[in-house]
């Protein structure tokens, strides 16, 4: 639900903008002004501001037409709308577990509070994670023991991840980089399009995840998140809480070597 209100937002801003560079458009012709190339493109490329500094501005010498009208009571129209749509379905950002306002975690996190009174947010091991810690020194953990950290680079559109063990990088242009049903860490390379498959969980097929031909189930690092005690809870509003397996068909795993 979350990722299409996201969605509509876009197109209502688009809309929005369509609405309001035609308005200065026609509004030019009543205006009489010269410049009516120029104050429509500022308006489609700047938006409400240009189409502000064009109604000060700008002398009026006629009233307004109907049409003009028209599409500025739509415009308020769609634009009252989409504020309220925005206040109800919107992300909320700055929400921790208890939805509380003030979190410097994302929306969708799992968080808790230590024996401090801190927000924090745990690991496989049950180690404490800070908001700016979480984001810049989180570790994951395979099953041999070995621990991983995201790695950023400006080449990169997604982050790399690195063995603290070895110092090895894994790119995330050639690896994929999943959890799997026990909380660990799994890397895989292209090869995991050939050995697992796609379920998309929610209808809106915002949520996703891997399974194999066990129907063993992997999950995106993203998704997941740890209680105190190293077992997996799944972020927000994600809707693996009522994922189950058997939702996989016997068709999907035909493709699965």
């Amino acid at each position: 639900m979350i990722y299409v209100a996201n969605i509509l937002l876009i197109v209502f801003a688009i809309i929005l903008r369509i609405l309001l560079t035609i308005g200065v458009n026609k509004e030019c012709d009543v205006r009489q002004t010269n410049s009516k190339v120029l104050w429509t493109i500022l308006t489609a490329i700047i938006g409400f501001i240009s189409a502000v500094t064009f109604a000060c501005f700008v002398p009026k010498k006629e009233k307004m037409h109907k049409e003009n009208k028209i599409i500025l009571a739509l415009y308020s129209i769609i634009l009252v709308g989409t504020i309220l749509f925005a206040s109800l379905f919107a992300i909320p950002t700055n929400l921790n577990q208890d939805n509380n306002p003030g979190s410097d975690f994302n929306w969708d996190a799992v968080t808790y509070k230590n024996d401090y009174g801190v927000e924090v947010a745990y690991d496989k091991m049950g180690f404490e994670y800070t908001a700016e810690e979480y984001y810049n020194s989180f570790k994951w953990y395979d099953e041999k023991g070995n621990s991983y950290v995201y790695v950023y680079s400006e080449e990169e559109l997604f982050p790399d991840i690195k063995c603290i063990e070895t110092d090895e990088i894994y790119s995330s242009s050639d690896y994929t980089f999943l959890v799997n049903e026990q909380g660990y860490l799994c890397i895989f390379d292209d090869t995991v399009y050939d050995i697992m498959s796609i379920h998309e969980v929610n209808e809106d097929m915002s949520q996703s995840v891997w399974f194999d031909k066990n129907r063993n189930l992997y999950y995106y690092t993203s998704d997941i998140f740890y209680d105190e005690s190293g077992n997996i809870v799944f972020s927000k509003n994600s809707g693996f809480e009522n994922f189950d397996k058997s939702e996989i068909k016997d068709e999907e795993l035909e493709y699965i070597t």
